[in-house]
């Protein structure tokens, strides 16, 4: 209804896999999006990467480790933005449980967005809920910190109150959410949407 296209797609899931197979799958489909969006009326340069949950991990790790694009001709800055909800950005506790490590033992290896912190990536609008997961409010909030404090102006983090980790995602069909209309601003012109936020960011 916002004149936006949605390519919505799948990849192999653990225990049948292990890392990286679904983070490759997912680097094989958004390079396959940028490849045909045309031929269905959209535009190469406009592509925009998001993901819930699990999915918001797969979005931040294509954004911040340029080797899963790589086999596909493509870099982070091939794409327009990447919108990660609720996503995990210390090493995925499935990944952990792959590895015989804790689900609360926190890690931050190369299976970490956060692992991969720098100055220069592209724009990215970090959404998270206020009565989300166990820690992961905190370690959006913490990942946005640290890209901030690195000097990184292409990020910006929200919290969005009165939501759950599952809610954050649902209520965004909704006129005037407050996450739906971030995210439009933000694709709209993402540059503009960056430079409106505030340049430091807290723990709820």
């Amino acid at each position: 209804s916002d004149g936006i296209a949605v390519a919505s797609v799948n990849y192999r899931l653990s225990p049948k896999v292990n890392f990286p197979a679904y983070l490759e799958d997912a680097a094989a489909a958004v390079a396959w999006v940028r490849a045909h969006i045309a031929e269905h009326g959209g535009d190469p340069a406009r592509v925009f990467i998001a993901g819930h949950s699990a999915g918001g991990w797969l979005t931040l790790m294509l954004a911040m480790d340029a080797r899963w694009l790589k086999p596909h001709g493509l870099t982070p800055d091939s794409f327009a933005g990447y919108i990660p909800l609720s996503g995990q950005t210390m090493t995925h506790y499935t990944v952990r449980k792959e590895r015989d490590i804790g689900r609360f033992t926190i890690t931050a290896d190369e299976a970490a967005p956060v692992f991969h912190v720098r100055k220069e990536t592209p724009p990215m609008l970090v959404l998270y809920a206020d009565d989300d997961m166990a820690a992961r409010a905190e370690e959006n909030a913490y990942f946005v910190a640290v890209m901030k404090g690195v000097g990184n102006p292409s990020v910006a983090g929200l919290l969005v109150r009165d939501r759950t980790h599952g809610s954050i995602a649902g209520h965004m069909a909704e006129a005037g959410d407050p996450a739906r209309q971030a995210v439009l601003e933000f694709i709209a012109a993402p540059a503009k949407f960056l430079a409106k936020q505030p340049k430091a960011t807290a723990a709820p």
